[in-house]
């Protein structure tokens, strides 16, 4: 049986375990913390729990093509799903914007604070539907198994974006927001991305379109529990408080690269001239 050694307990590490165990391989995880997950995580002090990952997972609703991948991986099921009608809600100015997961509601909502960019809210109404589409694109097998007729076929499927991506994906959320008269809404807008490094309006978009996007029951820290506990029942093996302190790579050399390099050149294998 061939082996796989992983480094890091994630959500990225964990998930490929489990399918490399569904696929006949024996792994064994190496994670340096004394819990799964990395990133996502949570922790209690003085009676609150700490979550600091999940806000919105996407895949929680039967109808995404994530759906699953979740249910494979055993992260959701028998948990109770919370949905949100609120993806954000940002305080602009003194006056509570909120960015509704639902693009009509958002649309009339920010239109009665804004009528006179009613044209600019159509636009970014118009992005978040397209973001809704993309997020419900049919998966395929991995890109690495691509044919040539898959290449094809995946390039046909991003035709219909080609406009909305050439249009905005450069588009910075300054120069978004400029388009916008009421200062409300500027400001809200700007302030969506501003606990974070993204700088380009795209990020916008795929941020409030979280429709069908739920927080799954138990947080951060259970969901990575579970995926764990999938992946030892599958015969996966995890070791914690075992930090990687050096990756080695073995470089082979070709018994024609070695014949070159003694016969031709008259020098070692190492490379060092002789005199």
């Amino acid at each position: 049986m061939k082996k796989i050694v992983i480094i890091g307990g994630g959500i990225a590490g964990l998930s490929t375990g489990c399918y490399a165990q569904m696929n006949g391989y024996e792994t064994h995880i190496f994670e340096m913390h004394n819990l799964p997950g990395g990133l996502c995580t949570a922790w209690k002090r003085k009676g609150y729990t700490f979550d600091v990952c999940i806000h919105w997972l996407e895949g929680t609703s039967p109808n995404s093509p994530f759906h699953k991948i979740w249910q494979e991986l055993g992260a959701i099921q028998d948990k109770k799903i919370y949905y949100k009608d609120v993806s954000v809600r940002v305080i602009s100015n003194g006056q509570i914007v909120n960015f509704y997961c639902d693009p009509d509601k958002l649309a009339k909502h920010l239109k009665e604070i804004a009528p006179e960019d009613s044209e600019t809210i159509d636009e970014l109404v118009y992005t978040i539907r397209k973001a809704y589409m993309l997020f419900n694109m049919p998966l395929t097998k991995a890109k690495e198994l691509f044919s040539v007729i898959d290449k094809l076929k995946n390039i046909k499927s991003f035709i219909p974006f080609m406009k909305f991506f050439i249009k905005y994906a450069r588009m910075n959320i300054d120069e978004f927001t400029a388009k916008f008269k009421n200062p409300v809404l500027k400001q809200a807008i700007q302030g969506l991305m501003a606990d974070t490094e993204f700088t380009q309006f795209f990020g916008v978009p795929f941020m409030i379109a979280t429709q069908g996007c739920g927080f799954p029951e138990g947080g951060s820290l259970n969901f990575a529990k579970s995926i764990e506990q999938r992946y030892i029942k599958l015969g996966g093996k995890i070791h914690y408080n075992s930090k990687i302190e050096k990756i080695l790579v073995k470089i082979l050399v070709t018994a024609i690269s070695t014949f070159l390099l003694l016969n031709i050149y008259g020098m070692p294998s190492s490379g060092v001239a002789q005199n």
